[in-house]
This record gives structure tokens, C-alpha cells and sequence, in this order.
């Protein structure tokens, strides 16, 4: 909870000091037909399912090309790890100290519009993507050196609110709340010959900040 709640207060300092630097700010037209590159940095709350996953701290980035006014595309990636608790269970075998990580490459359709409100610049928009998530489980060092922990890789699927504020005609600060569906199927292999199948989701709800820079 303190990691959000710290989250939150830096984007919150960030969004102010920008929009001090903005307040006479004239959007170019022109600025809705640029390529952008964006880095991304947030929280996420995995879904509950067969594991009781740990909230993670997330990565990414993005390239994309704005269409028009209201049509954005991009392709984003974003990184992932969770750490898993003492308590979660795969089948009857315990998972104390495993790991899941996913690196998710994505491409996305945003559809938006500018609002004007006193003289700061507001794009609120909603996101729609669909892509391929890479995904690797580690074992848990306290177990048999035979254990097999796999997890197969997997296709995903994004849905999304968020808000762009232009700072400049080159520079945006971006928050964006997402859920992300992702349920690869996964197998332990005990040394005993125990094998335990099944399907695991292992998608989240998260809150992003990104800084984007228009070209």
C-alpha cells in the first residue's frame, strides 16, 4: 500500500509542476498526425485465481503514430514479475519462493478528443489492444532441484481509460488505468513423477504513469 500510495504522490507532483509550465500552451494542429516513443512505469494488482499473486511493480514502453484528432495506434511492451506467496498451491504442490514473469508485446487502438478547460489541455481517451505475452515461471529454491515449473506462452488481451495532458507540442504526461486478460496453461513436474496441469491467469488491473515525447 505505501508503494501506491508513493506512486500516486510523485505522478500527482509531476502533473502539477507541468501544468505551471503549460498555462499559455497553443496546441498545434499538426501535433495529431506525429509519431511518439513512451516510457511507462506503474503498479499492478494481479487477478486472483489459483494463485494468490503479489501486486508487482511494472515497466514498458510504446511507439506509436497518432491518426487524427481521435485515432491513435501503438504497439507497447510491458514488463511484469510476481512473486508468489507461501501459501499458493498448483495442483498439491507448494509454490513458496516462485516467480512468474511475463514480457508482453502489445498493439493498441486509442480513440480520443481534446478538452479544453481552463487553459490546460486534457485528452481523455479509451484503449483497446490485443497481443502476445512471453511468459517464464521459476521454481522456488527451497524445493528438489527436479522440479519442473513451465508455463506455456500465450495470447492476451487489453482494455483501458486514460488521460493524456500536453505539457508542450512535443512532450505529454499520460495516466492510464488497465486490465489485462492472460491465462497461459502451466505444468509442475515433480522429481516423484507427480505432474500437475492447468490453466493459471495471471493477468492484472493496473495504474501507469508514461512520459511521451512527439516526433
Amino acid at each position: 500500500m505505501k508503494k501506491v500510495v508513493s506512486f500516486i504522490c510523485t505522478v500527482a507532483v509531476l502533473t502539477y509542476a507541468s501544468t505551471v509550465f503549460a498555462q499559455d500552451l497553443s496546441i498545434d494542429g499538426e501535433v495529431f498526425k506525429r509519431w511518439y516513443v513512451q516510457g511507462d512505469i506503474g503498479y499492478a494488482f494481479p487477478v486472483k485465481d489459483k494463485l494468490d499473486n503479489k501486486d508487482s511493480t511494472i515497466f514498458g514502453a510504446r511507439l506509436g503514430k497518432m491518426i487524427n484528432e481521435n485515432l491513435s495506434i501503438e504497439t507497447q511492451y510491458r514488463y511484469t514479475q510476481y512473486d508468489l506467496s507461501n501459501d499458493d498451491e498448483f495442483g498439491d504442490t507448494p509454490l513458496t519462493g516462485s516467480k512468474i514473469t511475463s514480457n508482453m508485446l502489445l498493439l493498441n487502438a486509442k480513440l480520443g478528443a481534446m478538452i479544453f478547460t481552463a487553459n490546460e489541455k486534457f485528452y481523455p481517451y479509451v484503449l483497446a489492444g490485443a497481443g502476445y505475452s512471453f511468459n517464464n515461471w521459476t521454481g522456488a529454491v527451497s524445493r528438489s532441484s527436479n522440479t519442473v515449473f513451465e508455463m506455456d506462452d500465450s495470447f492476451m488481451f487489453q482494455g483501458g481509460l486514460g488521460v493524456d495532458y500536453f505539457v508542450s507540442n512535443d512532450f505529454v504526461v499520460n495516466m492510464e488505468v488497465s486490465r489485462i486478460w492472460n491465462k497461459p496453461d502451466a505444468e509442475i513436474k515433480e522429481s516423484n513423477g507427480t505432474v500437475s496441469t492447468g490453466d493459471i491467469e495471471i493477468g492484472n488491473t493496473s495504474i501507469t504513469a508514461g512520459f511521451r515525447m512527439l516526433f
